[in-house]
């Protein structure tokens, strides 16, 4: 039985909660995926912070990121499983790990999460990761151990 969450035009299941943050998850990435298409420059040179030197590495680098945001957006929205939440927890760590550190250093530059599209400082974009790791925690799909006894 779905527990039913009380809502101000009457009841929402948690499924329909769930399936609103998975479109909201996914969207997120899927714009800001594409949205670094606009400005590979930005993209080229955040990469290029990492501390890769090769231009070639950089932009393999640079359209794979795009590639894969889109990707697991899309996954996100129509496919959503264990391990596609395991995998956005772990970029969404990444991420937040990269602008931790552009906070600390109190580096001035965008972090081009969104690239010329949206502009965020790197401390609220830090934020806004960190809100999007809540979503994909509570979209944790709960794993049912059943335990048999052998007789």
């Amino acid at each position: 039985m779905e527990a039913i969450i009380k809502n101000v035009r009457g009841y929402v299941t948690e499924r329909r909660i769930k399936l609103a943050v998975r479109f909201i998850l996914g969207g997120v990435f899927i714009v800001a995926g594409v949205s670094k298409l606009f400005d590979p420059q930005l993209l080229f040179s955040q990469i290029g912070k990492i501390g890769i030197k090769d231009d070639f590495i950089v932009q393999l680098c640079s359209y794979g990121l795009v590639v894969f945001e889109i990707l697991l957006g899309s996954l996100i929205i129509c496919w959503f499983r264990q391990w596609v939440a395991i995998t956005t927890g772990a970029v969404l760590t990444g991420f937040c790990l990269f602008l931790g550190y552009l906070v600390y250093t109190h580096d001035p530059s965008t972090c081009g999460c969104f690239g010329n599209f949206v502009h965020f400082g790197n401390k609220q974009e830090l934020l806004n990761n960190l809100l999007l790791v809540t979503g994909i925690v509570y979209l944790m799909p709960e794993k049912k151990f059943v335990y048999q006894q052998n007789i």
